[in-house]
């Protein structure tokens, strides 16, 4: 729960069942049973010497297992280094305990996470002798917590980015490129459905929902792995694209997109063709998120226009 193990035998591990060979290791033995949420005692290599009925329940372990590892065979390895870089600060003097949050692998393989608060434990001559890890079980906290972070920045219906996501990161993009607009590689595509309206009008809003779904999976399914696909809204969509130097680059990947929103989807047996204007801007173009949105927008409607009445065309019958 502290360190990886850096030579040495392990120690024989305390165990809460034996007798006590004093008064105090009795206590300390009765305290950690008892305590509600799991703790773990290791020397300063790291060996588990101690634990407690809550930690084995909230990683799968036995005692026994426990003191035949180190805390790296239990902790997801993202999170090892920076765990130990606390520890060994820790044993060095330079903190006297250190709180994280982490991620711990169950026995049976499932995530774990805990907020976990280590302090030593010192000598008769005040030298570090063990560490006390107390660890709460937060991996519920962490689901809503990422739960409630998805619905805050994700479309409810097709899981896109959502405005506020698309904003924020497009403010991010501009700002990196504040004081040399040229370096910007990058552009935004603006995609509205042409005569949506009709699809909920002629087969429902069930059937506008799926049209909806299916494009947004079209979406995806066009852009390259930087670009960022959002549902702004209604019928509305957008795209962040990432390293474009000019608008050709830029309309490659918008017909790309087209081509695969433009393919007919099944309605309870009826085809319908979904069509889509798009209007593109350049970053470098543009100072602020304002003028690049209003610049994408109007190339957007300047496309409707361009295609002979698609505003009023709507989806065609495949």
């Amino acid at each position: 729960m502290g360190s990886s193990t850096r030579g040495g035998a392990p120690p024989q591990a305390w165990s809460l069942s034996q007798p006590a060979d004093g008064a105090m290791e009795a206590r300390l033995r009765e305290i950690v049973r008892l305590a509600p949420i799991g703790i773990g005692i290791v020397d300063l290599e790291g060996h588990t010497v101690l634990t407690n009925d809550a930690l084995s329940g909230m990683l799968g372990y036995s005692p026994e297992e426990f003191a035949t590892q180190t805390f790296d065979h239990f902790t997801h390895p993202d999170d090892i280094a920076r765990n130990l870089v606390l520890f060994d600060e820790m044993v060095a003097g330079e903190r006297d305990a250190f709180e994280m949050d982490k991620r711990f692998i169950h026995r049976d393989g499932h995530l774990v996470w805990g907020r976990l608060q280590v302090s030593l434990l010192r000598d008769e001559h005040g030298e570090p002798a063990y560490a006390i890890g107390m660890l709460l079980d937060i991996t519920e906290q962490r689901r809503l917590s990422e739960e409630l972070e998805r619905l805050a920045y994700h479309d409810a219906l097709t899981d896109l980015a959502n405005r506020r996501l698309f904003h924020e990161r497009l403010e991010q993009e501009l700002r990196r490129h504040e004081r040399d607009r040229e370096q910007a590689r990058g552009a935004v595509l603006f995609l509205d459905l042409d005569g949506f309206k009709r699809i909920n009008d002629e087969h429902g809003h069930q059937a506008g929902d799926r049209v909806l779904l299916e494009v947004a999976d079209r979406l995806r399914s066009g852009l390259r792995p930087a670009d960022l696909g959002a549902r702004l809204g209604g019928d509305e969509y957008a795209a962040l694209l990432d390293a474009v130097d000019d608008l050709a680059d830029a309309w490659q990947v918008a017909e790309r997109v087209r081509e695969r929103i433009e393919r007919p989807i099944d309605l309870a047996g009826v085809a319908v063709t979904p069509a889509v204007s798009i209007g593109i801007a350049l970053l470098r173009e543009h100072a602020s998120l304002d003028q690049v949105l209003t610049s994408a927008d109007r190339q957007m409607y300047a496309a409707k226009t361009a295609a002979r009445g698609a505003s009023e065309r709507g989806p065609q019958p495949g």
